[in-house]
């Protein structure tokens, strides 16, 4: 009985042991997982998207089956008042100068090169010896002193060739001869209107930091167009005068009372008229009955 026992238990513990050696003699091959982007299914290595230009991204599952995502935030483009442009295109600035976008060679954004209307044609010229060689942008060659780029304006920039050091300086005029006011920029000789209908003129006597414009206090109520006193008439036959609304003014012209002024639709939409006691009134829409658009 007792040998039947110890020969049933040593038959069990081989059979064990020798299980767990073959089975760890085959290990089980590791294959990278999938990705899965807005509940669809990608092979490790395979684009899920991709979109070219300035403002161009993409996504792609990487060979271990990780979700990589990008962007190009301006790669190889030029940047000009807040907007990006390709390599290679031309437009035309708000001063009616032609500009031409070359990217750099770090691919970091650069400012476009702009023709101004009045600065000549450029024309090559031998370089004289001189202790400073001059400047290179964007694979052109600039004398000392020469202008690279300029653009005109209370916000204008530019660049030029330093005539000691031989490098780039760039520069921008943020206000200089222009006047301010409200944090807005008017060039000198520039003539607005206020939201009171306060009349202002800019003058600059010299190319200084932005000065406040000269403005002249209205002489009538704001929005108020025509006498201020009722006519005269002779006592004999005068009645009271009954006080009624004379209008508004807004921007040089006469609107009667009640006339809509200006009406932009939209959830930006905005507007003005003239209400019963002659007030220019100001409306705006904040969106009010649009809906949000959500990304994502």
């Amino acid at each position: 009985m007792e040998r039947r026992t110890t020969a049933a238990f040593s038959t069990c513990f081989l059979l064990w042991t020798c299980g767990r050696v073959v089975g760890n003699s085959t290990p089980t091959p590791v294959t990278p997982t999938s990705c899965y982007y807005q509940g669809v299914r990608y092979e490790p290595g395979e684009t899920i998207y991709e979109t070219t230009g300035c403002l161009g991204g993409g996504a792609m599952c990487d060979e271990e089956g990780n979700l990589i995502q990008w962007d190009n935030f301006g790669y190889k483009c030029c940047l000009y008042n807040e907007e990006y442009y390709e390599d290679g295109s031309t437009f035309e600035d708000e001063h009616g100068n032609t500009c031409h976008c070359r990217a750099s060679e770090s691919g970091e954004p650069v400012p476009p090169i702009c023709d101004t209307t009045t600065a000549e044609p450029r024309t090559e010229r031998p370089r004289s010896p001189s202790a400073v060689s001059g400047c290179d942008y964007d694979g052109t060659h600039y004398e000392p002193g020469e202008t690279i780029y300029d653009v005109h304006g209370c916000d204008g920039y530019g660049a030029y060739c330093d005539t000691e050091g031989g490098g780039v300086v760039h520069w921008d005029n943020e206000g200089y001869g222009c006047c301010v006011y409200d944090e807005d920029f008017y060039e000198d000789g520039e003539t607005f209107t206020t939201p009171d209908g306060t009349q202002c003129h800019c003058e600059v006597e010299d190319f200084s930091e932005p000065v406040p414009p000269r403005c002249n206090s209205p002489t009538l109520p704001p929005g108020v167009v025509g006498r201020t006193s009722a006519p005269q008439i002779p006592r004999a036959v005068a009645p009271t005068p009954t006080p009624f609304p004379l209008g508004c003014e807004y921007e040089g012209r006469s609107y009667a009372v009640g006339e809509t002024i200006m009406d932009i639709p939209g959830c930006e939409g905005h507007g003005a008229y003239c209400d019963q006691d002659g007030t220019v009134i100001h409306w705006d829409n904040f969106g009010f009955g649009c809906k949000y658009k959500t990304f994502g």
